[in-house]
């Protein structure tokens, strides 16, 4: 088991108390499982819990998830009631995948590396892909990509800027028909906030990636992302196609050698602590996964739903038994209180 991070058994101990459950895995599911944690690195904690069976049946007593950030905001802890837990990893949900994979385990529990055992290659491609692809999408528009705004709205999608204006192209979004090719400064536009970090376009690089590795593997991508990298260099053609056994038209399996070169520099960068450094727009627009691809080609299925039920049931069945020993203990301890040497309190 890995060695425990501070303050997380305390936090697990207070989730216990407040949720009414009892913790059964807590797995590190951050850049520490990534294998890309920096000097700064926090800690990013899942888990599994599960609560006295009466409350799956009784109103408002089912919790179904929990959130807590403690520790000055250096731990975060979240997850799911194992019930919650079952019904995300059958409809192939990253996050849930995530924990099944995760190799930084604080706290475990044999039925759950039995169900890893089980379904852990099982997964539906094309949901995988298209929550990969959708999250390139959204935090390269929404954090790397240069904007002009008129009232907070996007106009204008900067390409290059110099002393005196600025090369654009319209917003996709943006309700012109205008092809203006310069905004020449000054300008009554603002531009937006974005987040050009180190860190961002990792997140942003490495989702990319899983999408495209997905796709051709029909696999959930290796969480390390070095062996991520490593499989990704191993399928790929000379071509920088990865060997899916489908036509690929679209190029949505096809990873140049400047994607690897920047992936491999911005990762050794985070490790070394430069996260916050800001480097534009590493890998460019063009490395947002296609929206479209053959459907029928990479159809499948999650993990099996009897499988993920036994898992659930084993859980759930072993805490009416802990209850039940406990109500029982209690007994015989509240029966033991009552006697003194053998002679009931209530008759001397």
């Amino acid at each position: 088991m890995t060695e425990t991070p501070p303050g997380l058994e305390s936090t697990l101990a207070t989730v216990e108390s407040e949720v009414g459950c009892r913790v059964v895995a807590a797995r590190d599911t951050g850049s520490r499982a990534r294998g890309l944690a920096g000097p700064d690195s926090d800690y990013d904690v899942d888990v599994v819990f599960v609560q006295p069976p009466v409350r799956y049946a009784t109103l408002g007593g089912y919790v179904a998830s929990v959130d807590r950030t403690v520790a000055d905001g250096r731990l975060e802890v979240a997850g799911w009631n194992v019930r919650r837990f079952g019904e995300l990893l059958v409809e192939s949900n990253p996050a849930a995948l995530t924990f099944l994979h995760s190799p930084l385990r604080y706290r475990d529990h044999d039925a759950l590396a039995a169900l890893e055992r089980d379904v852990a290659g099982q997964v539906d491609p094309l949901g995988l892909y298209h929550h990969f692809r959708s999250l390139v999408g959204n935090q390269h528009q929404k954090y790397l990509r240069r904007v002009l705004l008129d009232d907070g709205d996007p106009v204008w999608v900067i390409h290059d800027e110099d002393e005196t204006g600025y090369e654009v192209s319209p917003a996709p979004s943006a309700e012109t028909t205008a092809e203006a090719s310069r905004v020449e400064k000054p300008t009554d536009y603002s531009e937006a906030t974005t987040d050009r970090t180190v860190k961002r376009n990792l997140h942003v690089g490495r989702a990319g990636l899983a999408a495209r590795y997905v796709l051709a593997a029909h696999e959930f991508p290796p969480l390390s992302f070095d062996d991520l990298l490593a499989e990704i260099e191993r399928l790929r053609d000379d071509g920088g196609r990865l060997l899916s056994g489908t036509d690929d038209p679209a190029g949505a399996v096809t990873v140049h050698d400047a994607w690897l070169t920047t992936a491999r520099e911005l990762a050794a960068r985070k490790r070394a602590g430069e996260g916050d450094a800001t480097v534009g727009d590493a890998f460019g627009p063009e490395f947002v996964p296609p929206e479209s691809v053959d459907h029928r080609a990479h159809a499948g299925s999650g993990p099996d739903t009897a499988l993920v039920d036994d898992c659930i049931e084993r859980l759930v069945w072993e805490e009416v038994e802990r209850v039940a020993s406990d109500e029982t203990e209690g007994g015989v301890r509240e029966g033991a209180d009552e006697t003194e040497g053998g002679v009931r309190r209530e008759d001397t």
